[in-house]
């Protein structure tokens, strides 16, 4: 069997035990990263921070869940107990830390082989504060891998860690292709919300700052002055949703449509009623805040929409910039509306970028392969070998 085998055609080599404080059903890109992950890895279990509304989704989870008493863990001598019974319970010989804070530290007092994901925000910021970066450099280098989910991670990754340190490999998030599929149909989200007959643009996400939704919604205005039925269709919950309600209030009826949190099933077909995804993120706090990826850009890629996605961070990775999408400025509304507009105007370029985007997730981010050659590393671990640095 090839290295780029898919993972459920393998026979399991090793029982890996994945450690998280993020996890469904907590909604966020990190908790569907590593359920992505955990659906396709052979032998695989978590350990995770206790949730109220857990039972259902343990229940019906493709893989053992354990949970902690805490809802949030730290690395206590009580959190190491229950980790070494998790430990005990599903017979790992590896483990795998969703995040590098605050929680890798435990690996050390297990004495197991020990890798860890890294994704953006939760990295560079404790980076950038003193006696933060040196726990988390400290930390980091006690892994025997450091995987990153962007090029753009990993070279942060590289400068805590040193030349000396564990070796950084790219682990990508992967779209379910079986899932976020060209053949989705938005019609039903389209009728929900009064959109039919008119150019639609979305942008699914949390409802923060650094996703842009503030800019797409100001920019609106200068949309609609060019393309006068265009509609804006916001997905998602978050801090900023009153003060984005307010500001769509201010604009024509139906001009901009919030639609709150929306069950994971259904967001392919919120994808497919748009004509273009738009997610102009973008940098904040002087780099503090970025965004590490965006896999969101794959979902949309994947049922064959062009995306707009800020020049920002690891963004730029998740398309191929002038084929299936756009870069924009996301902290400049005359920019972010100058793109969007360009694309409404032109419907076959969004067709051809659409199918485009499709190919190019197929051929690169496709989970079963990222996943079985995670499966080779963490095999590789268990027998003692060590990795080769990829970054």
């Amino acid at each position: 069997m090839t290295e780029d085998a898919p993972a459920a055609q393998r026979a399991p080599v090793v029982r890996t035990l994945l450690v998280s404080n993020d996890f469904l059903p907590q909604v966020g890109g990190i908790q569907q990263y590593t359920d992505n992950i955990l659906c396709r890895l052979p032998n695989a279990s978590a350990f995770v921070a206790a949730h109220p509304e857990a039972a259902t989704h343990d229940r019906d989870a493709k893989y053992p869940v354990v949970r902690s008493s805490s809802r949030y863990m730290f690395p206590t001598a009580a959190t190491a107990r229950e980790l070494e019974a998790a430990v005990e319970q599903t017979g790992a010989d590896v483990l795998l830390f969703a995040t590098p804070w605050p929680l890798v530290s435990l690996g050390r007092r297990l004495d197991m082989p020990t890798a860890v994901c890294t994704h953006g925000a939760e990295l560079i910021m404790p980076a950038r504060i003193p006696g933060a970066r040196a726990l988390l450099a400290r930390d980091l280098r006690a892994a025997d891998v450091v995987y990153s989910v962007s090029r753009n991670t990993g070279n942060h990754v590289r400068k805590l860690v040193g030349d000396d340190g564990p070796p950084v490999r790219l682990l990508r998030a992967g779209a379910p292709l079986e899932q976020f599929t060209p053949d989705a149909d938005g019609q039903a989200v389209r009728a929900r919300y009064d959109l039919d007959g008119h150019p639609v643009v979305a942008c699914v996400g949390r409802l923060v700052k650094r996703k842009g939704q503030d800019v797409l919604v100001e920019a609106w205005l200068r949309v609609r002055e060019a393309i006068p039925e265009a509609r804006l269709l916001l997905v998602g919950d978050g801090p900023l949703r009153h003060d984005l309600a307010a500001a769509a209030a201010r604009q024509p009826a139906g001009a901009v449509t919030l639609t709150g949190r929306v069950p994971w099933d259904e967001l392919p077909a919120h994808h497919a009623a748009a004509d273009v995804f738009a997610h102009p993120n973008r940098a904040r706090w002087l780099g503090f805040e970025s965004e590490g990826f965006g896999v969101i850009f794959l979902e949309a890629q994947s049922v064959g929409r062009p995306v707009i996605a800020g020049d920002s961070g690891g963004a730029p990775e998740a398309l191929i910039p002038g084929r299936t999408g756009l870069l924009v400025d996301g902290s400049s509304v005359d920019d972010v509306a100058s793109v969007i507009i360009e694309l409404l105007s032109d419907p076959a370029r969004c067709r051809q970028m659409g199918a485009a985007g499709r190919r190019f997730v197929e051929e690169q981010f496709d989970p079963e392969v990222i996943v079985a050659r995670l499966d080779d590393d963490l095999a590789a671990l268990a027998a003692g070998r060590r990795l080769e640095a990829e970054l």
